[in-house]
């Protein structure tokens, strides 16, 4: 039987074409010794397909598995959904970091959801379904190591990224507690004093948070060397933000840092320590709680207050009974556990002096008071 030549072009060595109705199809053939004939047999094997003018198409149970062998297992959920909130976080990277968006992005999402070093990043990457939605993101640890020490050099960059997310109308300034590290190669990380007065190498923080929109806006790390209100003041001014409180911690309640704030005619907000003579313990001591200018709830607690004027300033009040009995509670604690042990003129000073805190100053436990210059109720 003659055949067209498109379809004679088809046929390979093993291989045989057959007609079959009005159309062409190609067959698997070998041959065999047939003791019986004396001869060989032809025997037809598998069918390979059906022959057109563009080519062979292969039976259909072939192409269905062929396209399983194209089907790949991914992450899909927390990072599209993710990606699906951070839709302006994408549009600013791209303004800001024209050529390095990407990476930035997929190395905040995977330290995030996976909390990983960076020689994980680039298998998490391309088990990703962020390997299709974004690709061609540089993630190999070779790449980030200096990648990563670059995008910190680029203070500009990063400033005018975060502007962007400063919006709204009244903003909080707040130091934030700080970070200590031991780590080689954090340079930030510079001897500090902490909350306990100790030495450490550490990291400061700096947040605005924008109080009409209740989100974070910007954060500015600090070297822990310094501690002063200049780190506060320059961040707000290097953001030229107008209607922001500054909410500092009790390190910062220094006359002279009362006045910088004065004189930039900054809003601040500082707790005083409880032996500061600024706070009046009068009406506490009295135990009439009449003499409080109210009470408010917070968080299943109700809080009384009471505002003093000290110049331009308020010294505010706050009574949290719930706090009390905790503070009661641990000194009664700790006091009996001294009292256990063997006695030295050390233990004995610890315990009188948390007696006096127990039973002469009472008045002073669930307590704090802040200073501020805000027109603002204690609530």
């Amino acid at each position: 039987m003659e055949y067209p030549n498109w379809v004679l072009k088809q046929k390979q060595k093993g291989t045989e074409p057959r007609k079959i109705g009005d159309g062409y199809y190609l067959y698997k053939i070998s041959s065999i010794w047939d003791k019986n004939l004396k001869r060989s047999r032809k025997i037809t094997g598998d069918y390979l397909g059906t022959i057109t003018k563009g080519g062979i198409i292969p039976p259909k149970h072939k192409r269905v598995l062929e396209s399983y062998k194209q089907i790949t297992v991914k992450e899909y959920g927390i990072t599209s959904y993710l990606r699906s909130l951070s839709e302006d976080i994408e549009e600013n990277l791209k303004k800001h970091y024209p050529y390095d968006h990407k990476e930035i992005f997929m190395m905040s999402v995977f330290r995030l959801v996976e909390q990983s070093p960076l020689k994980r990043f680039d298998f998490y990457y391309h088990n990703s379904y962020l390997s299709e939605s974004v690709p061609n993101a540089r993630m190999s640890t070779k790449f980030l190591g200096p990648f990563l020490r670059d995008i910190g050099s680029r203070r500009e960059n990063m400033t005018e990224f975060m502007k962007e997310f400063v919006v709204g109308s009244e903003f909080a300034a707040i130091d934030l507690t700080e970070i200590f590290t031991f780590s080689k190669g954090v340079n930030a990380a510079m001897l500090g004093r902490n909350h306990k007065n100790a030495f450490v190498p550490q990291i400061n923080m700096v947040l605005i948070f924008c109080l009409d929109k209740m989100q974070p806006g910007f954060f500015r790390m600090v070297p822990g060397s310094i501690r002063d209100i200049s780190t506060l003041t320059g961040t707000i001014n290097e953001l030229g933000l107008k209607n922001t409180v500054i909410i500092g911690d009790k390190g910062f309640d220094s006359e002279d840092n009362v006045c910088a704030l004065s004189d930039s005619e900054l809003q601040y907000i500082l707790p005083l320590k409880r032996n500061s003579s600024l706070i009046d313990y009068g009406v506490i001591k009295k135990g009439d709680r009449k003499e409080f200018d109210g009470v408010f709830q917070f968080e299943k607690r109700h809080i009384w207050h009471y505002s003093k004027t000290n110049g331009d300033e308020q010294i505010i009040t706050f009574l949290d009974e719930k706090l009390k009995a905790e503070e009661t509670t641990t000194l009664v604690s700790v006091v009996n556990n001294l009292k256990t042990k063997k006695k030295t003129d050390e233990i004995a000073k610890k315990i009188n002096n948390f007696e006096l805190k127990l039973y002469e100053e009472d008045y002073k436990l669930g307590v704090i008071t802040v200073r501020t210059n805000c027109d603002k109720s204690a609530e």
